[in-house]
């Protein structure tokens, strides 16, 4: 409930999302639209950096490349 309320909100002010994952948290953040776009080796294991768009920007964008398709 606490990441999709984080969710809803990053997406209400337009924002992306970034967060650091240990390898347990990766299919969480996946399941939130979160990819992954990099991972580093560290001693203690390994540490994924993800990203999420704006859910609001990509359903901007996606209604503008529908009208000009259309």
């Amino acid at each position: 409930m606490m990441m999709q309320r984080i969710c809803d909100e990053t997406d209400r002010h337009g924002r992306c999302a970034y967060v650091l994952a240990a390898p347990d948290g990766v299919p969480l953040y996946a399941k939130f639209g979160f990819e992954t776009v990099g991972r580093v080796e560290t001693p203690q294991g390994t540490i994924t950096s993800m990203f999420r768009p704006s859910q609001q920007l990509n359903n901007g964008r996606q209604r503008m490349e529908a009208e000009h398709v259309g």
